[in-house]
């Protein structure tokens, strides 16, 4: 259950926050990736044992972003990107050992070039596809590969939405202190 209320607002967090409060996304990243080392990795392991590993890696991704933010930064992006290129690659069942591992590879580097080039836009798509993701972990859809798939697709979308509609307004509002 803790499990659950925690992927729950670790995804609901991203999909509204997660360009606004840069910080947060590299600690929820973090979190993420804690989640699915200690789910995937340590077998048998008690669930309230889960959320401390993933809030362990969690804080470690927040204590990056205050001291050493573009390492932080594209790190997020590294494994943002390829925990999303992964979990595609799983939900169209194609995932051996290589593909897995190919698919995080490519995606992790995509997402570190994609974040240092188009900071707010790629904060904007990779926390909402990472926020998509935690939220239906947390909800248990246990949905087939295309209709996971899609469902991702259709929850991160909405979080492009309000976030890119946040940021604009945001950008109005400055514009407008600024006299342009």
């Amino acid at each position: 259950m803790i499990t659950t209320i925690a992927l729950l607002i670790a995804g609901l967090l991203l999909l509204l926050l997660g360009r606004k409060i840069y910080w947060l996304f590299v600690g929820l990243v973090g979190f993420a990736a804690g989640y699915f080392i200690a789910t995937n990795y340590i077998p048998g392991i008690p669930e309230n044992l889960v959320v401390l590993v993933a809030i362990g890696v969690g804080l470690v991704g927040l204590l990056l972003a205050k001291f050493v933010q573009r390492f932080a930064m594209a790190l997020a992006g590294f494994i943002a990107g390829g925990y999303l290129l992964m979990m595609l690659v799983a939900s169209l069942e194609l995932d051996n050992a290589l593909m897995t591992n190919l698919a995080f590879i490519v995606g992790g580097v995509l997402g570190a070039v994609f974040l240092n080039i188009l900071l707010d836009w790629a904060l904007i798509l990779l926390s909402s596809g990472v926020g998509s993701y935690l939220a239906l972990e947390a909800l248990g859809a246990d949905l087939g590969g295309w209709v996971r798939m899609v469902t991702m697709l259709v929850i991160a979308f909405t979080g492009v939405a309000i976030q890119s509609a946040a940021w604009h307004r945001e950008q109005g509002k400055e514009k407008k202190k600024n006299g342009d």
